[in-house]
């Protein structure tokens, strides 16, 4: 395995924007509503709950970022790696688990995307494959010519999401999987530059 440094960097870049996509929160935790504040101001408390329920959820993803943290530390530190292995561990029974600490591809989609196989599949010629891959990614129907046309009608967008996606933001962090869909779009780009 090695790392994909333009997803990670793409990454570092939303971390910084506090712009959370997918499996990646914002970095800023949301404030904890005062209910006094609501009652001061008129505000009905429905919102306040409704506000009192939003900032559990974000609670709930302080782990995440602590994980983003912690994978960002271990790239500072291996970054310059061209390959790395992961060690495999046994349970009671007999199942095998990835020991990566906080980078490793068994985890959510944001830390699967950081890392790459080193010796990559070809896309000539496996063109139905890659946009069987791509609707897995975008969520979209289990039908090969209904993604093989998808890809065709937006195949522009796809490669201008690879070259440029922080400028290309709206057309993919709403995918199923938003971070397999950018690295996915990134290697269709660099497919149609070299062909």
């Amino acid at each position: 395995m090695g790392w994909n440094h333009r997803v990670v960097r793409l990454q570092q870049a939303l971390w910084d924007l506090n712009h959370g996509v997918g499996s990646l929160p914002p970095r800023d935790r949301m404030p904890y509503p005062q209910k006094a504040e609501y009652l001061i101001k008129g505000e009905l408390l429905s919102d306040y709950w409704d506000q009192t329920w939003k900032w559990k959820t974000d609670k709930r993803r302080n782990t995440q970022r602590s994980d983003f943290i912690n994978a960002m530390t271990v790239y500072s530190r291996l970054c310059e790696e061209p390959r790395f292995y992961f060690k495999w561990k046994k349970d009671r029974r007999g199942r095998q688990y990835m020991e990566g600490g906080n980078v490793g591809y068994l985890k959510a989609d944001a830390w699967r995307s950081q890392l790459q196989s080193v010796e990559s599949a070809p896309i000539s010629g496996n063109e139905a494959e890659f946009a069987w891959a791509l609707g897995d990614a975008l969520g979209i129907a289990k039908d090969d010519g209904f993604r093989g046309q998808w890809l065709v009608e937006n195949e522009l967008h796809v490669i201008e999401a690879g070259n440029n996606p922080l400028h290309r933001l709206a057309f993919w962090e709403g995918a199923k999987n938003p971070w397999r869909f950018i690295s996915l779009c990134q290697e269709w780009a660099a497919y149609d530059a070299d062909v």
